[in-house]
């Protein structure tokens, strides 16, 4: 199949690249630099595409020839702060930019579309996994969950107005793997642990998805699911002092072990949260995603495993792998 996917350069992007084209499929990335996608993938096996998702038009005409759209590309920070120029770049590339991108997908012949949204737009219920069918977090202050609520609900629309175009949605949770160039946010959480920069272990729980059986989820979801159907990718959910023991065990150095009062914690980000906009170093978290990981339950992931055909990669392999990946390209000790 001719498979066009935009995000390429990104830690999803990459995963999805490597095993389509181990598969023997023809790939297209949109990147934004094809002269730096070009350390970042394989341009002997693919093509590249300029553009960026603020403008489809500027690569409206490449998506012809292709049988599939794996959108995968967004605009993605912890601190997207509703009402300002962060909000305004997530719902002019995250919502408008998606329904743009379909609009021109199906102008130019594409009728099959993989989507992939986030676990971040179902609502946290106190002591229950979170599956398919659980509302959508309209309460959360986080900009970025907030965009992909929006991009889902006119998503929908759009189904209802096309309805010959195929459109499958998966939701994963945080991806965690190898390859994870810029770093993601989580991906730069875990640096800064086995960095000793990470003064304190966080309250709560964290659900933990390998970045390459998202990959594969999304992969199989060209051709398994039915038409308009969500999958939640969701992983493993442990504790977050099971996290930093399993990363001490990987590195075989000692990471943080205090445990400050949430409340103090709370404070202490949201401080940090607020200097960041001055001194532009992020916190390790920021206070919306804290609140959220306090109760956390975790996700039901039953659908995907079973519709998709895959299974979740144990924790301790995920972790290994990528903190195995980030010593060989320099980015840990």
């Amino acid at each position: 199949m001719n498979i066009f996917i935009t995000g390429g350069t990104g830690l999803l992007g990459k995963n999805i690249i490597a095993q389509l084209l181990d598969m023997g499929h023809k790939v297209t990335a949109l990147v934004r630099s094809p002269d730096q996608a070009k350390t970042l993938l394989d341009p002997a096996n693919m093509k590249f595409v300029k553009g960026d998702m603020a403008d489809i038009s500027e690569f409206k005409n490449e998506l012809a020839g292709h049988d599939v759209l794996i959108h995968s590309a967004a605009y993605y920070t912890e601190f997207i702060n509703s009402g300002g120029k962060n909000d305004d770049l997530a719902q002019k590339i995250n919502v408008e930019g998606s329904i743009n991108l379909f609009q021109a997908a199906y102008d130019t012949g594409i009728k099959n579309i993989v989507y992939i949204s986030s676990c971040g737009v179902l609502e946290e219920q106190k002591g229950l996994k979170s599956d398919e069918n659980t509302a959508y977090a309209f309460n959360t202050f986080d900009g970025y969950f907030k965009s992909k609520i929006d991009a889902e609900l006119k998503i929908k629309i759009f189904q209802e107005e096309h309805s010959s175009v195929r459109i499958v949605s998966i939701l994963p949770s945080v991806m965690v793997g190898p390859m994870d160039t810029a770093p993601t946010p989580y991906g730069s959480f875990l640096i800064k642990l086995a960095s000793a920069r990470v003064p304190f272990v966080l309250p709560g729980r964290m659900s933990i998805v390998d970045v390459r059986d998202v990959a594969k989820a999304a992969i199989h979801a060209i051709e398994k699911g039915e038409n308009g159907q969500r999958f939640v990718v969701g992983g493993t959910t442990h504790e977050n002092q099971t996290i930093y023991n399993t990363v001490e065990k990987i590195i075989k150095r000692p990471v943080a072990q205090n445990k400050p009062p949430y409340a103090l914690l709370y404070f202490f980000l949201t401080v940090m949260s607020f200097l960041s906009k001055f001194t532009k170093k992020q916190p390790p978290l920021s206070p919306s995603r804290l609140k959220r990981i306090k109760h956390h339950a975790g996700y039901n992931s039953q659908k995907a495993t079973t519709e998709l055909d895959f299974n979740f990669t144990p924790l301790d392999t995920t972790l290994t792998d990528t903190m195995t990946w980030f010593k060989e390209n320099n980015m840990i000790e």
